[in-house]
């Protein structure tokens, strides 16, 4: 199979990647759903981090406060970054920090928006259906980690494979199987 960018395509697969509003989530997990380990990624695969480089592009980001901590500044550079933290926070970099789910689907984004992180909530944004779908690098070797992805809430979902190498199969989840996902226009 030829590899597909999410990026680039044209739509083969008839995923439309700039035309529905809603949140869409990207992960890099591997077999038992691991993805990080002290607050940092346990693995180093630069054509993922290209894949999730790609795939965001500059379209506007949502994280948890350990995930913001975390990641490059460069992520940052010209986009709406929104982070979840349990206390509010004034923005500093541009940043939007917010509380709770309610006050998150309160602004005004573009579209898509990209959930990147972490574990917590992943989560929290599966069980309330808010993510329409999700790009998931599957790393095929399995390392320690105290953080996870929920895999199980991603069962019932239809998968596509994007692309298939030795070390990673990045697929394509899209959620038809239920009729409570909430439409949300952001």
């Amino acid at each position: 199979m030829k590899p597909v960018h999410p990026s680039n395509f044209e739509n083969p697969l008839g995923v439309e990647m700039c035309k529905n509003r809603g949140v869409r989530g990207i992960v890099a997990c591997d077999p038992r759903g691991v993805i990080g380990l002290e607050g940092k990624l346990p693995w180093h695969y630069p054509e993922d981090l290209q894949f999730f480089s790609e795939t965001i592009q500059k379209f506007p980001i949502v994280m948890g406060r350990k995930t913001w901590e975390t990641l490059p500044r460069k992520y940052f550079v010209d986009r709406a970054v929104v982070v979840f933290s349990h206390e509010k926070r004034q923005g500093v970099h541009g940043e939007i920090w917010v509380t709770s789910l309610e006050e998150f689907l309160l602004l005004d984004l573009s579209s898509p928006t990209f959930l990147i992180g972490g574990g917590e909530l992943y989560s929290l944004f599966l069980e309330n259906q808010i993510v329409r779908d999700f790009f998931i690098s599957h790393i095929k070797k399995e390392y320690a980690g105290d953080t996870f992805f929920p895999l199980s809430l991603l069962e019932t979902w239809t998968k596509t494979v994007l692309r298939d190498t030795q070390k990673i199969t990045t697929c394509y989840y899209e959620n038809h199987h239920s009729q409570n996902t909430k439409n949300i226009s952001l």
